[in-house]
C-alpha cells in the first residue's frame, strides 16, 4: 500500500459508519481475487467488480472495503466493495 495511505490510516474512517479502517491482509486479498474472478463481488453502485484493486481498506465489521487504486483510497459508498451481504 502507498506510504501516504499507511501514514494516514490511523485517522481514516469509514464514511458510512465512522468505524476504523485497516489494510486487508494478503490472504484476504487472495480470497477477494477469487471471488472477483467468480463474479461474486459488487460495489455500492450495484456494479460487478471485475478487477482486483491495488489494496483494500476494510471496515471493522469486514462487511465493506474501500479500494485503493494508484495510491488513492476511494472512500465513497459507490466504489465500496460489498464483502458481506
Amino acid at each position: 500500500m502507498e506510504d501516504v495511505i499507511t501514514k494516514m490510516l490511523p485517522i481514516l474512517r469509514c464514511p458510512q459508519d465512522q468505524s476504523e479502517l485497516a489494510e486487508m491482509s494478503k490472504r484476504a486479498m487472495t480470497s477477494l481475487k477469487k471471488k472477483i474472478d467468480e463474479e461474486k463481488v459488487s460495489n455500492g453502485a450495484g456494479e460487478l467488480v471485475t478487477e482486483l484493486p491495488d489494496a483494500v481498506l476494510i471496515r471493522e465489521d469486514k462487511a465493506i472495503g474501500y479500494p485503493v487504486l494508484g495510491g488513492v483510497a476511494l472512500l465513497n459508498s459507490r466504489d465500496a466493495l460489498i464483502l458481506k451481504s
